[in-house]
């Protein structure tokens, strides 16, 4: 979990752009499965060497679900900003 939130969070990572969440934007160019396929690529990863991991599949079904299912506000803005600025 700390990858996802070192990397894609501080870094500042537009999940709100990437993902579209609240916008009517479907044909925005900015969207883009970017998280989707870095999940990917670390579980095809764990697939190959399962014990260099600290987390498994279920795990990354859940950071994927939850991404997009926007019942935490970890995913729903485009900084650490502005998750601040919600109070989220």
């Amino acid at each position: 979990a700390v990858i996802v939130e070192k990397e894609w969070l501080s870094f500042g990572h537009k999940f709100a752009m990437r993902h579209g969440h609240g916008s009517g934007k479907h044909q925005d160019e900015q969207r883009a499965p970017i998280f989707i396929q870095f999940l990917d690529c670390v579980w095809q990863l764990v697939r190959q060497f399962p014990n260099e991991f600290e987390y498994n599949e279920e795990f990354l079904l859940a950071v994927a679900h939850h991404s997009y299912s926007c019942l935490y506000g970890t995913f729903l803005f485009n900084s650490e900003k502005e998750r601040k600025e919600a109070s989220l």
